[in-house]
């Protein structure tokens, strides 16, 4: 979806960003790897919430083993009128429009 937008990037599981992210906040001075990258200041919930194998089995317990990490808003729609209304983000152009902003205003390292 993304690279249908124009964005050029690797896609990997939640592991390999997991280690990219950290490997990223190691070796850059805090203050560039904030503005750069701003996830680097939620490496620590990252890593608790994905970072490693569960005991369970189940698809989302081993996310950070490689699996697709997927949000479900079933409930969150059910008691919230304002989920119920808002746009298809992926299929009404929305998402093209907030790429090309990030693209025109996102500092370039």
């Amino acid at each position: 979806m993304l690279k249908n937008q124009g964005l050029d990037f690797e896609a990997v599981d939640v592991k390999g960003w997991l280690d990219r992210l950290k490997r990223y906040n190691e070796q850059t001075p805090s203050a560039e790897a904030l503005r750069l990258n701003p996830a680097v200041k939620l490496v620590d919930f990252y890593e608790k919430t994905y970072g490693h194998k569960k005991s369970s089995s189940s698809e989302e317990d081993n996310a950070g083993d490689g699996q697709e990490v997927k949000f479900e808003t079933k409930l969150a729609e059910r008691d919230s009128v304002q989920l119920r209304k808002s746009p298809n983000v992926l299929g009404s152009g929305l998402m093209g429009k907030i790429v090309q902003y990030w693209l025109e205003t996102w500092p370039s390292a």
